[in-house]
């Protein structure tokens, strides 16, 4: 090869391996993470950080307008409508034995679209590691969907007794 003037010979040996290692990484599997990651949104229950996965919502909406309604579940707030469908908005905080909330977001359960979940604080999204036990900050929306389950077969049996 011929090398142009005012570059000395030994960097025609460096130039010809990184020339190698850069068409070698084109021949070569990508390294695939062992760490999996997870789209959260982040929130808080009073001071108290909480995190429900992205994939469990359908969506967030910002200052719901709720309609109360009579109900024995106190976590049962009122009712709203969300992607054209009415919607029971329920206080996360209560449904967690937690202080109840000012519902200032609400986020739809992807797996239940008449169910929705408010809390007062939302800190944003965030990718992170879960692993294999999940994380203590992890709302899990199936144990939420059960609660408000029971709360309402509760609910439902006081109605009948009275």
């Amino acid at each position: 090869m011929n090398r142009p003037a005012g570059i000395p010979a030994q960097l025609d040996g460096r130039a010809a391996e990184m020339r190698v290692e850069f068409d070698s990484g084109f021949s070569r599997l990508p390294v695939q993470s062992q760490v999996e990651l997870t789209d959260v949104l982040v929130l808080r229950i009073g001071d108290e950080p909480c995190v429900l996965r992205l994939s469990d919502i359908a969506e967030v909406i910002s200052r719901p307008v709720l309609t109360m309604v009579p109900a024995l579940a106190p976590a049962l707030i009122g009712i709203t409508a969300g992607r054209g469908a009415p919607v029971a908005a329920y206080d996360l905080g209560l449904l967690l034995g937690r202080a109840p909330v000012t519902p200032r977001w609400l986020v739809l359960a992807a797996a239940e679209p008449g169910v929705g979940l408010a809390f007062e604080h939302f800190d944003g999204y965030h990718r992170i590691e879960l692993g294999p036990n999940g994380s203590q900050q992890l709302v899990e929306m199936s144990t939420v969907i059960d609660a408000i389950a029971r709360l309402t077969h509760r609910s439902n049996n006081q109605e009948i007794d009275s």
